[in-house]
């Protein structure tokens, strides 16, 4: 009989903690997106960037901020939304129209209805 009762306690404290574990894991923080890979280039005189970032757990859309080195020229410009739950899977997403002559100064956030994750790294390019 104390076995028993020893066992189904240990059920309990197992089952409890496995709970806390989850919901304590659904309530972390975002972590920052990293830019991997940035290719620029031409298609019929438009200019064109591909960006390609890594997967945030727990985000459910991906923004983009885009600066000249002052001014930012657009800000949370969402990318992605909607994702996918794909861990190391990120498809690039591409973007027009980037004036020639101009250095553009880019990261990414990550965010989810509760929060926006910190900055990724900055990427620059110019055309």
């Amino acid at each position: 009989m104390l076995k028993k009762i020893f066992l189904i306690a240990l059920i309990f404290f197992i089952l409890g903690c496995g709970g806390q574990d989850s919901q304590q894991q659904a309530e972390q923080p975002l972590i920052e997106p990293k830019i991997l890979h940035v290719v620029i280039y031409q298609d019929k005189g438009i200019n064109l960037a591909s960006i390609e970032w890594t997967y945030v757990p727990g985000a459910t859309r991906y923004k983009l901020h885009v600066s000249d080195g002052g001014d930012m020229i657009f800000d949370n410009v969402t990318v992605w939304n909607d994702i996918p739950g794909a861990p190391n899977f990120i498809t690039p997403r591409t973007i027009v129209g980037w004036e020639t002559g101009v250095k553009y100064i880019v990261y990414m956030t990550a965010e989810n209805d509760r929060e926006e994750s910190p900055p990724s790294n900055e990427v620059w390019f110019v055309f």
